[in-house]
């Protein structure tokens, strides 16, 4: 599973509806693996290298970034503790310092809302 991101857009999570619908279970953690797809890279056809930057806000607070990614970069962890009081995670993507967001086509794979039993 992953969530597929063009650049220069995002998806915004209603924590507290999710918290509403899980019961009595909590909230902890987001994790997620986040890169940029390597077959814009492999048609070969492109003249450019895709660079975009990766964003996980809470609450409109960046708590994660990773910035000026290309293909060649890889995956990367991401590993987030989600705070009681958090009411929206966001996940967002913009265009890289080449000012372009050809071929930006950006992943957050594996993404996961860890639960944990409430006491």
């Amino acid at each position: 599973p992953a969530i597929a991101i063009h650049s220069n857009a995002g998806v915004t999570f209603d924590l507290n509806a999710i918290r509403k619908s899980i019961g009595t279970f909590e909230l902890d953690r987001f994790t997620a693996r986040c890169g940029i797809s390597e077959l814009v890279a492999e048609k070969g056809e492109i003249a450019f290298q895709p660079k975009a930057s990766f964003y996980v806000l809470l609450d409109g607070h960046i708590q994660y970034e990773r910035i000026d990614i290309t293909p060649a970069d890889g995956v990367a962890d991401i590993d987030l503790d989600i705070p009681q009081d958090a009411s929206f995670l966001t996940l967002m993507v913009t265009e890289g310092s080449d000012r372009t967001y050809d071929g930006d086509w950006t992943l957050f794979a594996n993404p996961k809302l860890h639960l944990s039993q409430s006491n």
